[in-house]
């Protein structure tokens, strides 16, 4: 019978043929979220939305070449359709940075019981 690498024999070596335990792993840095700026979680979330809005209008208007390629009848005209999709991701950018925000203050005062988060980094072999 031949030993697998990584099998454990039950004496809590780990396998190892020396015998030697190996030793624990230390913890390699431990960070604390406590807070976040809710000016800067604003301008990302409408940055991020923003560019998120500019691909859903970009898409609609390439749908709608490749469906006027392939012949198929169109409901309404470029524009009409350009212009609801418009109105939709303004609508988006708008409630997604005011969400993103409001969870940001949410996030600060919640933080302020509970202490943040704490993500420990540690080092793999």
């Amino acid at each position: 019978m031949s030993a697998t690498p990584g099998a454990t024999d039950g004496t809590g070596t780990g396998g190892r043929p020396d015998g030697v335990r190996p030793a624990p792993r230390r913890p390699r840095a431990r960070l604390r979220l406590s807070g976040a700026d809710p000016w800067s979680v604003m301008t990302t979330s409408f940055l991020i939305s923003l560019a998120l809005g500019a691909c859903s209008i970009m898409t609609v208007a390439l749908l709608w070449v490749l469906l006027s390629v392939l012949k198929a009848v169109a409901w309404r005209s470029l524009g009409w359709a350009l212009a609801l999709t418009t109105g939709v991701a303004v609508l988006e950018v708008a409630l997604t940075t005011a969400l993103a925000t409001l969870a940001a203050f949410l996030y600060n005062m919640s933080a302020g019981f509970v202490r943040g988060i704490e993500v420990t980094v540690t080092e793999d072999e």
